[in-house]
């Protein structure tokens, strides 16, 4: 019997991918990328590591409470990476991605920006990406590979290499998305900003002109290309028959239990168990209102005039 494909969780940034990976990842259903992966594929290996939470008991204890142990253990900086070595987690894996697969992240140029396609992806990448996710697997001794991204949806790309791959698209509140973008575009953490030209050169030009005209701000920015990236992830959804699903923030902050529950069931996995240990004693607040009191009634009119379902734009 073979195994399940892949499980690929997209969406736009600041959407709640990371959040839903590391739900996904505390179930002992799939193997991941870990925070140590980058050094060791170097050496054309993966590591193992994430074994560490298969111990019976406090293997689910580790892995609920090891952004607490990490912090506790900051200092000293040696103790630190010790426990990071020994607490692995789940990461965007966009090193492993780009080893393997050469245009999986786009190069800024000339053109605008655009969903990368399977185009330049020869037989032997594909099956090099096939050989080190079997590896990885192995080495985790799990059947299914999980692995997140943002931005664009990917989905030819992959399924020309991963034919039964499958998608999670999460997506959540516009505003809250916008908001919490330009956050991380103004603190520097995101370097989307810097090719901000190339970006909205693939906007519908009445989203160009309107940012524009309104002062090219990092949150009009971040508002029209929030648009323009769930538009392209639904259309790529809309146009695959098969592999693909839809969760939502809220949903997941509602009901976490329920909603991984429906995502092991579309993977075709049962860790059903591990979730319930792992989800007992774990509550997740919806962060989605935060944004009101971050923006002025200046900001809050830019994002409802954005995101108004009349606005000549596309607003999915």
């Amino acid at each position: 019997m073979s195994r399940p494909g892949p499980v690929f969780v997209i969406g736009c940034p600041r959407s709640g991918t990371t959040l839903l990976l590391d739900l996904l990842a505390g179930t002992r259903a799939y193997g991941y990328v870990n925070a140590l992966g980058p050094e060791l594929h170097d050496r054309g290996t993966v590591n193992g590591r994430n074994r560490v939470y298969d111990a019976p008991a406090l293997g689910d204890v580790l892995y609920r409470r090891r952004r607490d142990i990490l912090r506790l253990t900051s200092r000293p900086a040696v103790l630190g990476r010790m426990a990071r070595r020994l607490l692995p987690a789940p990461i965007e894996p966009w090193e492993f991605w780009q080893r393997l697969l050469p245009n999986f992240r786009p190069e800024f140029g000339p053109e605008p920006a655009a969903d990368p396609s399977p185009t330049g992806i020869e037989a032997h990448h594909r099956q090099e990406a096939r050989t080190r996710v079997d590896a990885l697997l192995a080495r985790q001794r799990r059947d299914v590979l999980l692995s997140k991204y943002t931005d664009f949806p990917r989905i030819e790309l992959l399924r020309s290499v991963f034919p039964d791959a499958r998608f999670v698209h999460i997506r959540r509140d516009a505003h809250a998305v916008a908001s919490s973008y330009a956050v991380e575009i103004e603190s520097g953490r995101f370097g989307t900003w810097a090719h901000r030209d190339w970006w909205s050169a693939a906007w519908p030009a009445d989203a160009a002109d309107h940012w524009r005209r309104h002062g090219s701000t990092e949150l009009g920015f971040a508002a029209h290309n929030r648009n323009w990236l769930v538009g392209l992830i639904d259309d790529a959804i809309a146009a695959s028959s098969s592999g693909t699903m839809t969760a939502t923030y809220e949903q997941l902050a509602h009901d976490p239990v329920g909603v991984i529950d429906a995502i092991l069931s579309f993977s075709e996995v049962d860790a059903r168990a591990d979730l319930a240990r792992l989800t007992a004693s774990r509550s997740i607040e919806s962060s989605n209102d935060r944004w009101r009191s971050a923006r002025d009634v200046g900001e809050t009119a830019l994002l409802d005039e954005i995101f108004s379902p009349s606005a000549p734009w596309r607003v999915p």
